[in-house]
């Protein structure tokens, strides 16, 4: 994330246009169930340390918060 951000550095916020993928697969009794997720929104800077992955930086558009 640290890497990410610093790559950023520079460029105006409202131009970290960002697309965040999420999947999950479930297999009970042979039978395999998959989900898949797109949110479109854009990279903001951290505010949370102790939050995983990317969710203190991904900001879902539309909204005022990070996923964290």
């Amino acid at each position: 994330m640290d890497k990410l951000l610093k790559a950023l550095e520079g460029i105006r916020m409202f131009s970290r246009k960002a697309r965040f993928r999420n999947g999950h697969s479930l297999l009970i009794e042979a039978r395999s169930i998959s989900l898949k997720g797109i949110a479109e929104g854009e990279i903001w800077s951290k505010k949370l340390e102790w939050r995983f992955g990317y969710d203190p930086i991904f900001r879902p558009k539309g909204f005022q918060s990070h996923f964290a």
